[in-house]
């Protein structure tokens, strides 16, 4: 037992050690609007791939319900290619957090709202563009599934994308 604990310490940290830090804003894609988003790059033994982790903040406002809402999108990708030009496959979870003040005759009522999508990323990734070294570019299909609270909470399927901007580090 203490050397399968002792292996994943010494895996854990060599995965720690390899990495890149990522820095992007994100017009549409998973954080509806857009979002700010910090991404770890995590090298795989295959030197043509590589593992990304993501997490963002934005925020979002909506006509069907007053206020302002947080969007926190967190992603699991795999990059695929060794030059300039990469493919990216991914998957995610975006949750959207707020407050909303709904108006009902006479009476206002102030409404917590979780709602969350699950979604999907297939696209391509451009480093080095800007003659920079550490700029990079990605473009994205995003599709997502989430429930629809405003149509009885029906399951729904959306035709989206992403377009990101970042400098890694």
């Amino acid at each position: 037992m203490s050397r399968f604990f002792l292996f994943c310490l010494i895996s854990v940290s060599a995965f720690s050690q390899s990495g890149k830090n990522t820095f992007s804003l994100e017009g549409v894609g998973n954080g509806v609007l857009y979002s700010v988003n910090y991404e770890r790059l995590i090298a795989t033994r295959d030197s043509s791939a590589c593992w990304s982790l993501r997490i963002g903040l934005g925020t979002l406002n909506s006509d069907y319900s007053p206020g302002t809402r947080f969007v926190i999108p967190a992603e699991v990708s795999l990059i695929i290619g060794t030059g300039r030009n990469n493919f990216e496959l991914g998957a995610g979870y975006t949750a959207l957090l707020g407050n909303s003040i709904y108006a009902k005759d006479t009476v206002v009522l102030a409404v917590t709202d979780y709602e969350e999508a699950i979604f999907f990323r297939a696209g391509l990734r451009r480093h080095r563009i800007f003659n920079s070294r550490n700029c990079f570019a990605r473009f994205g299909f995003t599709p997502f599934l989430y429930r629809d609270y405003y149509d009885a909470g029906r399951q729904k399927f959306q035709l989206w994308f992403g377009l990101a901007f970042g400098i890694a580090f």
